[in-house]
Order: structure tokens, then sequence, then C-alpha cells
């Protein structure tokens, strides 16, 4: 890693992430979020970063302590403003709504559901169990797929309002908060089905 003219205060990456218009939470300004299309103030933007809601595209040094910053680039602004339901995320931002009442307005339930292992491409015989989160009618068990619409009622399940204290997947923290923050879910890999799910 190496330092514009031996300073050590941002490295040359970082100053090149610049150059190309990106930039750390801290440079954000009211005038650049305007220009791409997002209305809301810089606190909230920050607020969506922070929570991750918005992503950096890189991180970079800028500072002696090789402390990493995290960079982000206008089209995380343009997603911002055009992926994300603002609405529903202020909510929470100011505290009139919580995550689980907004997951309550969403409609979605908890779910295991017992599925052949053919469905998976295993090949051996049987079952497998599959904890889910039921939105809109898809099975979602992971960021990138779900399982079919089709699938739930070929196959056995139980369904739960609320999450009971044994079930779990490593994936839901990152489906719920997609679920929260979008105004349209988008997955590719649909078990049980060739479309593209979009709810």
């Amino acid at each position: 890693m190496s330092y514009l003219d031996g300073k050590r205060d941002m490295s040359a990456n970082a100053e090149k992430a610049y150059s190309r218009g990106m930039f750390a939470m801290s440079k954000i300004t009211q005038e650049t979020l305007y220009k791409h299309g997002f209305y809301q103030t810089v606190t909230f933007f920050k607020w969506l970063c922070k929570n991750e809601y918005v992503m950096p595209s890189e991180y970079h040094h800028t500072a002696a302590s090789f402390q990493l910053t995290a960079f982000y680039s206008t089209k995380a602004i343009e997603f911002a403003a055009a992926s994300l339901d603002l609405g529903i995320l202020y909510e929470l931002y100011i505290g009139r709504e919580t995550e689980e009442s907004i997951l309550r307005i969403r409609g979605i339930s908890y779910v295991s559901i017992d599925v052949p292992s053919y469905v998976f491409g295993i090949k051996k015989s049987g079952a497998i169990k599959v904890n889910c989160i039921d939105y809109k009618g898809f099975l979602f068990y992971s960021e990138d797929s779900i399982l079919g619409r089709e699938l739930k009622t070929k196959y056995p399940l139980q369904s739960y309002s609320k999450r009971p204290d044994w079930w779990h997947n490593k994936n839901s923290d990152r489906i719920l908060k997609k679920i929260i923050a979008r105004k349209k879910v988008v997955w590719k890999n649909v078990i049980g089905s060739n479309s593209i799910a979009l709810v």
C-alpha cells in the first residue's frame, strides 16, 4: 500500500477512489444526494449506510493508523432512491416503527418445510427439513434462492407468525433486512420454478 507524497493521511488507492467520483460517508453532501435523485437528508442517508441498507463499493486506508474507510459510489445513491422503501425506512429511522412491526406489516411468517432432497439436486433419497421465511407466498431460504410457490402445496410444512426458539436459518437476518428495506425483492434462483422472483 502506498501513500501520496509520503503522507500518512490517505492511501493512493483512496485518492484514486475520490478521483473516480466515489466518496467516504464523511464527504457526502446534500447537493450530491439531490443530484442523484435522493431527496432526503444527509443524516438519513448516513443512517442507511451505517445500518447496511446501502452498501459500500470499496474500502481504502485513509489514516496513518491504517484505518479502513468505506467508499460509496453515486450508484449507491441512485440505488437508495430507486429501490429502497424510503417511507418505511424513515419511520424506522425516527423510531415510529420497529423492524418487528414492519415485518408484521409485510406479513412474513417463519416456515419449516420437508422437501425431497432431489429438489436441491441431492441424489440420496429422503427429505430435507428447510427453515424458510414466507413472504408473499415465496419461501426464502437464502439471499439468492427461494422455493417456488407450488412447493408449498406439495410438501408438509409448519408456519409460525413468530420465530420459534428452535427455528434457525443462518441467512435469515440478511433476508429480513431485504424484505424490510426494498420496494421489490428480487431473487434469481427459484427452486421448483424457472422464473425470476420479483415480489
